[in-house]
C-alpha cells in the first residue's frame, strides 16, 4: 500500500476509535444522568462492574444473560423511582413495596372498570412490552459503553473505581430496596410480620371495652361516609369562604328541623384513595393503612363496631353502591344483617364519572329498603360516591320530594359525557361542587326524609388527591385530616360531645387536635356506656 494511503487509513482508524470512544462516553453519561436523577448511582456502578466481569469470562451465554438481567434491573429501578414519585403526588407517601405489590389486582380492577376489559388488557400488555423494550435498550447501552471504554475491561481497575465511588457517594441501593420489598411482601403473604402482633394487642385491648350502648336509648346510628371530603375545603382560601357559608346554611336548616350539630377533625389512615382502609379503621378500631392490613382484619378475630350493635338487636346494614358482587364471603366479618349493594339498589340510569349512581338515589333506596322495613333500630354504614374523583360530573340536584320517578327525571336531564379526558383536568372548584352535592343530599335526607330518632354521623374518608390541592396540606400538618359532623336531637348527648372537645355547628375547631379514625370505635363504645366513661 502506498505510504500516503497507509497514513490515511491510520488517520481514519484513529478517528473511528475516537468517535467510538466518544459514543461510549455519551452512552455511559446518559446512564449516569439517569441514575443520578433517580438516586441510583450506586446501583449503576455495581451493575457496570458485574457486566464487565461477566464479559471478561468470554462465555457469551453468561455475558448475554448478565447483560439482559442488568438492563431489566435498571428498568425496575427506574420504574420504582417513578412509582415513588407518583405515590408521593397522589397519596402523599412513598412507595412501600411489601404492601403496595398487593395493590396490583386493585389497579387492574380500576383500569378494567374505567376502560373495559379489552382496553385494560391492551394497556397491561403495552406496559409489559415497554418494560422489556427498556430492558433491552439499557442492555445495549451498557454493552456499547463497556465495549467502547477499554479501561473498563480490566476487572481489578473496575473494582478499584467501584470501591472508590461507593465510599465517596452517600445513599442506599434502590435495587436492594426492591429486593427487600419483594422479600417483605413474601413475609406479609405468609402472615409473619409486625401487624400480626398489632392484631393480638388490639384484640386484648378491645375485649375490655364496654358493650351495653345504654345511653343510645335504642336510637339509629348511621354513618354517612362522603368520598374525598377533606380539610382542603377549610385550608384553600379560594374555597373556604363559600364553603363555610354553605355549612352555615345547612346548620340553620338542621337546627330548624330540631337537630343539634357538633364537629371535629379526624385523622384518616389514607390519602386520596383506598377508602376501604379508612372504613376499616373506623369499624375495627385498629389503625389500618393499606389493603394488606384490611384483608388481615377481615380474617381476624377483632370484633367490629357493627357487631356490638347487632348484639344489642340492631338491624345492621351495609350500603355500598359500588359493590357489584352478589356475594362477598370475607364481608361476613362485619356481621351486617342486610346488604344494600348495587343489585339491591337497582339503579339503571347513567354513571357520573367514577360514581356508579347519584347519592340522592342511594339515600332514597336506603330509606325504602332498610329504614322503612325495620321496626328495630338501625346501624348503617353508608358509602356516598358522587364526590369521587374526577369531580367533573356532578348529578343535577333534585330539590323536590324524593320519589323514584321524579328523581330519575331530574337525573335524566343531565346525562354525563363518556369522554375519558374528564380524568385529566381535575380542579378545586369542581371538587368543591362535588362535595357540596353530597353534603346537600345528606342534609336534605335528614331534614325532609328521615323521621326516626338517631345519632347521625357525616364524615370524610380521606382528603382529595394532590391534583386539586392549591395549598400544601403537608406543611400545614393537615394531610390526613377529614371532618366529622355529629347530628342528633338528643340535647344531653350534644352537650356531652361539646365537653369532649367537639365544637358546636358544622365547622370544627381548626386548632384542636385531630382524633385518629381508629379511636372512634373506643370513643363511641365509651360514650354510649351507661356510666358515661370518657376518653
Amino acid at each position: 500500500m502506498p505510504l500516503g494511503n497507509e497514513h490515511k487509513a491510520a488517520n481514519v482508524s484513529v478517528s473511528s476509535r475516537r468517535q467510538h470512544l466518544l459514543n461510549g462516553l455519551l452512552c455511559l453519561l446518559a446512564l449516569t444522568v439517569l441514575a443520578l436523577s433517580v438516586e441510583a448511582i450506586r446501583d449503576l456502578l455495581v451493575i457496570v462492574t458485574v457486566v464487565v466481569i461477566a464479559q471478561r469470562l468470554h462465555w457469551k451465554p453468561v455475558a448475554t444473560t448478565v447483560g439482559l438481567t442488568a438492563g431489566l434491573l435498571i428498568t425496575l429501578v427506574l420504574l420504582t423511582a417513578i412509582a415513588d414519585q407518583t405515590f408521593d403526588y397522589f397519596f402523599a407517601r412513598p412507595l412501600e413495596l411489601k404492601y403496595d405489590l398487593f395493590l396490583l389486582p386493585a389497579l387492574w380492577d380500576l383500569l378494567e372498570d374505567s376502560s373495559g376489559t379489552l382496553t385494560a388488557a391492551m394497556y397491561t400488555s403495552l406496559l409489559v412490552a415497554l418494560i422489556l423494550l427498556f430492558a433491552w435498550v439499557f442492555h445495549r447501552l451498557l454493552n456499547y459503553s463497556i465495549a467502547s471504554l477499554q479501561f473498563l475491561h480490566t476487572p481489578v481497575l473496575a473494582l478499584v473505581f467501584l470501591g472508590a465511588y461507593l465510599l465517596a457517594i452517600p445513599g442506599s441501593f434502590r435495587s436492594l430496596a426492591i429486593a427487600n420489598g419483594v422479600a417483605g411482601a413474601y413475609q406479609v403473604a405468609k402472615g409473619d410480620d409486625e401487624f400480626e402482633r398489632v392484631l393480638v394487642s388490639a384484640r386484648q385491648e378491645l375485649l375490655a371495652l364496654p358493650s351495653d350502648l345504654d345511653r343510645l336509648n335504642g336510637q339509629d346510628f348511621l354513618f354517612f361516609f362522603i368520598e374525598s371530603y377533606g380539610r382542603l375545603l377549610w385550608d384553600d382560601p379560594d374555597l373556604r369562604g363559600g364553603f363555610l357559608d354553605r355549612l352555615k346554611h345547612y346548620d340553620d336548616e338542621l337546627q330548624a328541623a330540631g337537630y343539634y350539630t357538633s364537629s371535629r377533625f379526624l385523622e384518616s389512615t389514607t390519602f386520596a384513595g383506598a377508602s376501604w382502609v379508612a372504613h376499616m379503621s373506623v369499624m375495627s378500631g385498629v389503625e389500618c393503612r393499606n389493603t394488606v392490613h384490611w384483608k388481615r382484619l377481615l380474617n381476624s378475630r377483632v370484633r367490629p363496631l357493627s357487631d356490638y350493635f347487632r348484639a344489642q338487636s340492631y338491624r345492621t346494614v351495609s350500603v355500598m353502591p359500588a359493590m357489584d358482587l352478589n356475594e362477598w364471603p370475607e364481608g361476613e366479618y362485619f356481621g351486617f344483617t342486610q346488604n344494600v349493594w348495587a343489585a339491591e339498589l337497582d339503579y339503571s340510569g347513567p354513571r357520573y364519572g367514577w360514581s356508579p349512581m347519584p347519592d340522592q338515589f342511594v339515600l332514597l333506596r336506603f330509606d325504602q329498603l332498610a329504614l322503612e322495613q325495620s321496626a328495630k333500630p338501625v346501624f348503617a354504614e353508608i358509602s356516598l360516591t358522587s364526590s369521587h374523583a374526577p369531580f367533573s360530573q356532578v348529578p343535577a340536584f333534585h330539590s323536590g320530594a324524593w320519589k323514584l320517578d321524579e328523581l330519575n327525571k331530574t337525573l335524566a336531564t343531565k346525562k354525563p359525557s363518556r369522554d375519558r379526558s374528564i380524568w385529566q383536568n381535575q380542579s378545586a372548584t369542581n371538587y368543591a361542587s362535588a362535595i357540596d352535592y353530597s353534603l346537600a343530599s345528606v342534609m336534605q335526607f335528614l331534614v325532609r326524609e328521615y323521621s326516626r330518632q338517631g345519632v347521625l354521623l357525616i364524615l370524610g374518608d380521606h382528603q382529595a388527591s394532590k391534583a386539586v390541592h392549591r395549598v400544601d396540606s403537608d406543611a400545614l400538618g393537615h394531610r390526613f385530616h377529614v371532618p366529622l359532623h355529629m347530628v342528633t336531637r338528643d340535647r344531653e348527648l350534644h352537650e356531652g360531645l361539646l365537653a369532649l372537645g367537639f365544637s358546636a355547628g358544622l365547622s370544627p375547631h381548626e386548632n384542636s387536635d385531630a382524633l385518629p379514625m381508629s379511636e372512634l370505635k373506643k370513643f363511641f363504645l365509651n360514650l354510649f356506656h351507661s356510666p358515661g366513661v370518657t376518653l
